[in-house]
């Protein structure tokens, strides 16, 4: 392989015109609501100033049913919007097209496979009738529309498989502002596990022009230029049409030997009889008025696997335009610059920046550059400003214009601009020292690195990594030391990145208390040790000792730091209920001087009180009747209290008199409660109630037996009244009857 044929497998193009593109005021009228708007169903839309296009989801073809968005023209039969043309430039007031929908639609493109007329062909067809259809064969379609600064793109991708051949095709429709000329952008990648030595791609169209309006199916189909039959190695075939608002054209144009146009025929499906002209016309001059079709296309031999071979050419729409449209066929390439249109439209991003790393050639491309005298400016750090291609070296970011200055009749008489901008890789970049805390991660970047670079890191102690993004950990795993990054960018230049970085341990941050667990309702104090800062969740506290009363389980987090590095730990408390304490005396009543045994359940250790006895069991002697209060308390010390009552018999009994105060000489009837027997004294009667007739005053005494067999007593003093002394006088003792 040779050095330029190398050169030209490693680069991408960019297409001049999205050079003007970017040159242009950086006024981005492209939104997300723009963009959302242009994708309808099944369809892509481009509005620029006089030319409008919509491309089909699923055929990637110029023709989509989906209703275009307000503002745009259709016109034509069959539902379609191919795309219009407004060469009058007038608003809209007049145009041409659409330019297949009328009749019997006939616009695609395809692959042919082989190199016979009998060559399996497979196209995408609006028609819908062709051989196969890479919708049937392909991977899911995917469509997109973008628009920035005055460029238009939408860009289609699918894939035809059939058996052991996989192709993925992408195609990108480009159309500036104002233009009457859009470019088609199609990259094929050979996906097979084999080489295909012969591939042709087509694209036919049956310009039916304006019939819509009047003019009629028929249009007059020229060979205007042919690869070999001149100088210029232009393939180029046009349709006219005359009709009410002037004749009409379309044209395929494209430069190189590997293209060819013809007409003919109407369903043109096959690539290798539209390429060798098998029933078609192919002769410059070759003109013939009918309804027929115009086709262009272009043969790939020795399709390597994985190879991706990217031609292009144009639609042109308005016959002055010609030779503008062909100069935008040529490209500026250098290692790492795009290959397609809409990028390089993109100010935010512009891939016309050389990114070398040592002598790097920096080439227009295309077969008609030598139509040009070519000079750059400035001419410092170049091997040649006078031709289309130069070796750049600069030592310093250097931004090169390129212009050429036609010389033939092949190309328009405007002169072409192109610019790069040639930045060279510095060859080491050594950052400061760092210190980090261990496990923190290390950041060290280059502005020379983005889309494709790669990064290689090395380090003491054996540490590699191959990452994406110039990052790396340092942890207990990597040591100290000095770190390099090799980072590889995608044009090839190597540049190493290091720097010495040095670990700080962790402090160890500890967190105590004095037990795992505290009494539900009372606090437990927590430490922390091993920083000089500390910093408690929940509660955001910032001291080291922190009292907590929990009412669930709760896990508490200590963040602490020591210098500037900072670590963290845990320590979880679960709150204790006291314990379930059951008590029971026995007996419960009791006579007194008579004990009772009071018993407790259900903790570790028991205070009984009043009396202040502890044990799980204690005797008591109460005097009279006695509620004790037991304080139980469990294992980690967490009380509970329960109460229990001792009923002591009361040993008095009671006595009444009836009556209370008694004659001598009568009966009094003394009555006893609160036993159940009784035996009185003096007398020695039993009975509950017993007749006394006492001659005096008498203490009487009775003894008895409770109802719980405790003994008592009781006395009652039953005073005797004496009987009154009676005397009587008179004065006088006598009297005279009738005196008192």
């Amino acid at each position: 392989m040779t050095v330029n044929h190398l050169v030209n497998h490693m680069m991408h193009k960019i297409n001049k015109k999205t050079f003007h593109c970017f040159l242009t005021i950086f006024l981005i009228i492209s939104s997300s609501s723009v963009l959302t708007a242009q994708i309808v169903g099944n369809g892509a839309f481009i509005k620029a100033t006089s030319v409008e296009i919509g491309i089909n989801r699923f055929g990637g073809f110029e023709g989509t049913n989906a209703t275009p968005p307000v503002g745009m023209h259709p016109r034509g039969g069959g539902g379609f919007f191919g795309f219009v043309a407004n060469p009058q430039v007038n608003a809209w007031a007049t145009f041409n097209g659409d330019f297949f929908t009328p009749g019997a639609r006939e616009n695609g493109w395809g692959l042919t496979i082989g190199n016979t007329g009998l060559s399996p062909s497979f196209g995408n067809n609006c028609a819908g009738t062709g051989t196969n259809s890479l919708l049937q064969i392909a991977n899911t379609p995917t469509i997109s529309y973008s628009n920035v600064l005055s460029c238009y793109n939408i860009d289609w991708a699918g894939s035809v498989i059939t058996g052991t051949t996989n192709i993925r095709a992408k195609i990108n429709y480009f159309l500036q502002q104002s233009d009457l000329y859009y470019t088609t952008t199609v990259s094929l990648t050979n996906n097979s596990a084999s080489t295909i030595p012969t591939l042709y791609y087509y694209r036919n169209l049956d310009p039916d022009n304006n019939q819509s309006i009047g003019a009629g199916f028929t249009t007059t189909n020229l060979i205007e230029d042919q690869p070999g039959s001149g100088a210029c190695n232009v393939a180029c075939v046009s349709a006219t049409q005359p009709s009410t608002v002037g004749t009409s054209y379309v044209a395929f144009a494209g430069v190189g030997p590997d293209f060819k146009v013809s007409h003919g025929g109407f369903a043109n499906r096959s690539g290798f009889n539209l390429w060798n002209g098998v029933g078609f016309t192919q002769t410059v001059g070759g003109s013939t008025t009918a309804d027929q079709a115009i086709a262009l296309s272009y043969r790939i031999q020795n399709f390597l696997p994985g190879e991706t071979r990217t031609f292009k050419f144009v639609v042109i729409l308005n016959s002055a335009d010609k030779l503008a449209a062909i100069d935008n066929l040529q490209t500026v390439v250098f290692p790492g610059s795009s290959f397609s249109p809409p990028s390089a439209c993109s100010p935010a991003n512009p891939p016309d920046t050389a990114k070398i790393c040592g002598p790097t050639l920096v080439q227009v491309s295309g077969s008609n550059v030598n139509a040009y005298n070519w000079t750059w400016s400035p001419t410092t750090f170049i091997s040649s400003s006078t031709t289309f291609s130069t070796i750049a070296n600069p030592t310093v970011q250097t931004t090169y214009t390129i212009t050429g200055n036609p010389t033939t009749p092949c190309t328009s008489t405007v002169p072409v601009t192109y610019t790069v901008v040639v930045v060279p890789t510095p060859s080491v970049t050594v950052k400061p020292p760092i210190t980090v805390c261990n496990g923190s991660p290390v950041f060290l970047t280059s502005m020379f690195g983005g889309t494709g670079s790669t990064y290689l890191w090395g380090g003491p102690g054996g540490f590699t990594s191959s990452i994406q993004n110039p990052t790396i950990a340092v942890s207990s795993a990597a040591s100290a030391g000095v770190y390099t990054a090799t980072l590889t960018l995608a044009g090839g230049c190597v540049n190493k990145i290091s720097t010495t970085v040095s670990v700080t341990p962790l402090p160890n941050i500890i967190a105590t208390s004095p037990s795992p667990s505290v009494c539900l309702g009372s606090s437990i104090l927590l430490t922390g040790t091993g920083g000089t800062s500390y910093t408690w969740s929940p509660g955001g506290a910032t001291t080291s000792n922190l009292s907590v009363s929990p009412l669930v389980v709760t896990t508490y987090s200590l963040n602490g730091q020591l210098g500037a590095c900072t670590n963290s730990t845990t320590i979880s408390i679960t709150p204790v209920l006291g314990p379930t304490v059951t008590t029971t005396s026995s007996p419960s009543v009791i006579c007194q001087g008579n004990s009772s045994t009071l018993s407790g359940f259900g903790a570790t250790s028991y205070t009984w009180n009043p009396g202040g006895l502890v044990g799980s069991s204690v005797s008591v002697s109460p005097l009279v009747s006695t509620i004790y209060t037991v304080t139980g308390v469990n294992a980690i010390g967490c009380p509970s209290t329960k109460t229990v009552s001792v009923i002591v018999s009361d040993p008095t009994l009671t006595i009444t008199s009836n009556p209370p105060i008694l004659c001598p000489g009568n009966i009094a009837a003394l009555i006893g409660t609160g036993a159940v027997t009784y035996t009185w004294f003096p007398g020695g009667l039993t009975g509950s109630a017993i007749g006394v007739a006492p001659l005096s005053t008498t203490i009487y005494t009775v003894n008895g037996i409770t109802a719980l067999g405790c003994p008592a007593s009781g006395t009652l003093n039953l005073v005797v009244s004496t009987n009154p002394t009676v005397t009587a006088s008179s004065s006088p003792l006598s009297i005279c009857l009738g005196n008192t």
